[in-house]
């Protein structure tokens, strides 16, 4: 979690005397991580800004990884607030990271989709993917950043309200031989439907 008093504004104003627009991959990044510590902090309008000026320049410039964590972090953003916004954005996370293939960040996106499926009432699926996820991140040894932690439980926490706890272990267990892979082409093909 990033302290409330560190700010993005002073950085904000640093980076008006800076071309973003040059083609560093280091602007497309410093561009992402500035969007990512102004959604935590609350500060979702300056996220957006900030992180749709990433996906400019990373799009230009082929940056797929910023591309990548742009599309999560402004998925997670549109999570309460806009759901076809927040699935667009998943679906484009999930499609990159079928051809990058980094286990720790995937199932970051898979957990936020699974969250966004039971905002859908798509309970049955998001708990599918909740039991790839924790068995993938218990076969891989990839521990949730704790920065994600609480929203996780507190996804859980709902997911297990509304299917009771034999439904929700039952729905789970489906979802626990999917590979990594798997369960990226199911969040899609679960993503397809509005």
């Amino acid at each position: 979690m990033v302290p409330r008093s560190c700010s993005v504004a002073p950085h904000r104003r640093a980076a008006a005397s800076v071309s973003w627009r040059s083609s560093s991959p280091m602007a497309a990044l410093t561009l992402n991580y500035l969007g990512a510590i102004a959604a935590e902090q609350g500060r979702a309008a300056e996220a957006r800004e900030l992180l749709a000026e990433c996906l400019a320049l990373s799009g230009d410039h082929g940056y797929v990884w910023c591309l990548e964590i742009a599309n999560f972090v402004l998925g997670r953003l549109a999570l309460g607030a806009d759901q076809a916004l927040a699935a667009t954005h998943f679906r484009a996370s999930l499609a990159l990271q079928q051809s990058l293939r980094e286990p720790w960040r995937a199932l970051l996106t898979l957990e936020s989709c699974a969250d966004l499926l039971l905002l859908r009432h798509e309970t049955l699926a998001a708990a599918r993917l909740c039991g790839a996820t924790e068995q993938l991140r218990g076969t891989i040894a990839v521990l949730r950043p704790p920065i994600y932690a609480a929203a996780y439980a507190a996804m859980r926490q709902r997911l297990g309200a509304r299917l009771g706890p034999a439904s929700l272990q039952e729905a789970m267990l489906a979802g626990q031989p999917l590979t990594l892979e798997q369960a990226l082409a199911y969040a899609l093909r679960c993503l397809e439907t509005e």
